[in-house]
């Protein structure tokens, strides 16, 4: 019986250790096992591997000349600190779509450049400042008589009858008519009126073609890229500002940076204020894009940054904007809902459909008619717009700037 019971008291000691033992090496092995997932979660931060682009949202590819990125994300998509600083100077850009594309998302370089682009046959076809109401539609103020009203319609349909111009004409001329008739009324041109300050009230200006940003001094004269932040994703950490401080500002009501001077600093100090946000919201657009992002961003709405650190997510996105703003250019077209009682109401279906309209007019008749509109683009072609503005060059200043509030 004593040797049974010792016996019995040894083996449970033994297994009461074999389970201790196989215990320990479990520990041991989920230990490791975690220090190894750590280690490679860290390496694949700093060093992180070529992806299928078709794994990410779709994106569009570049065209820089003989070559085409696409298929998979270049070396650039590194951490931030690995990233190549300096941007190098893209002649020609041209953005080419994919089957599955979506033009609002980013596009990277070869060369390091990060940009946003919108989609170039919208720009080129409806991209452009038009008429936005009845009023500049005749191209007469907002207090002109009838005699002045007249006048200008009658010199429209001069130059601008479908007889004259073809069926290009058809759109446009419908809707002047109807415009002419409803200011001619004095009854239906109060409600109009009314209608048109509620909207411009709510929705500010009509898109004029120009920036909003000046053009500063360290650009060549082919430059085709500027820099857009996206004041919807900036955190106000007032970074980029510190850095590039001719090119960026704060904005005081929201307390997000914008920038207020292209090309305010040279490239380099550009890049490293890019490369500094923390929120990645600061990104190259075309030059002849700029305008419209800048006017998008105007009328965005916008939640503040406490709201944002909270979790909540803004409920417009400037580029995804713009391209709904085109979009709704392109495919707005008169049809049986557009009558004298329904376009009394300005809203943005009959901004849409004036614009859309006008667009169809030979260049020449829109030149000849309106030409406040065709000034702009003038202006860019000639260069006189490449020095409206610009502070000094930053380069060589060792004292620490200051953060401008714009206003």
């Amino acid at each position: 019986m004593e040797r049974t019971r010792r016996f019995r008291g040894a083996f449970m000691r033994n297994r009461h250790l074999g389970v201790r033992r196989m215990l320990s090496w479990v520990s041991l092995f989920f230990f490791f096992a975690a220090m190894a997932a750590v280690i490679t979660h860290r390496k694949e931060c700093q060093y992180p591997a070529l992806s299928p682009v078709s794994k990410a949202p779709p994106c569009r590819t570049l065209s820089t000349g003989n070559s085409v990125v696409s298929g998979y994300a270049p070396k650039q998509l590194l951490w931030r600190s690995m990233r190549r600083r300096s941007p190098s100077r893209l002649p020609g850009l041209k953005a080419v779509e994919n089957q599955q594309s979506s033009s609002t998302d980013i596009i990277w370089t070869s060369e390091g450049s990060r940009f946003r682009v919108l989609d170039e046959d919208d720009m080129e076809s409806v991209g452009k400042p038009t008429p936005s109401d009845f009023y500049e539609l005749l191209n007469i103020g907002e207090n002109a008589n009838k005699t002045q009203l007249k006048k200008a319609y009658r010199a429209i349909f001069r130059q601008c009858h479908p007889d004259i111009v073809g069926s290009e004409a058809n759109d446009v001329c419908e809707l002047v008519n109807i415009a002419y008739d409803i200011l001619s009324d004095e009854e239906q041109r109060s409600i109009y009126d009314s209608e048109l300050e509620q909207y411009k009230k709510m929705e500010g200006e009509a898109f004029d073609g120009r920036p909003k940003s000046e053009w500063g001094p360290n650009a060549n004269v082919t430059e085709n890229r500027a820099v857009f932040v996206d004041e919807l994703s900036c955190i106000g950490c007032r970074m980029c500002s510190g850095v590039a401080p001719e090119t960026f500002g704060i904005e005081e009501t929201w307390g997000r940076a914008r920038v207020k001077t292209q090309w305010g600093n040279t490239e380099e100090n550009i890049a490293d204020a890019i490369d500094s946000c923390p929120v990645d919201c600061i990104y190259w657009v075309q030059r002849k894009q700029l305008p419209l992002l800048e006017y998008i961003m105007g009328v965005c709405n916008r939640i503040n940054v406490a709201a944002m650190m909270n979790g909540r997510v803004s409920p417009d996105n400037p580029f995804q904007r713009a391209e709904t703003f085109l979009k709704s250019r392109k495919n707005s077209k008169i049809d049986a809902s557009f009558n004298r009682d329904t376009l009394r109401i300005h809203n943005d279906k009959l901004q849409s459909a004036i614009a859309n309209a006008w667009l169809q007019l030979p260049d020449d008749i829109r030149e000849g008619l309106w030409p406040q509109y065709n000034k702009f683009q003038e202006d860019e072609k000639d260069g006189t717009e490449g020095n409206r503005g610009g502070g000094a060059s930053s380069e060589g200043n060792t004292q620490e700037p200051d953060v401008e509030i714009l206003t």
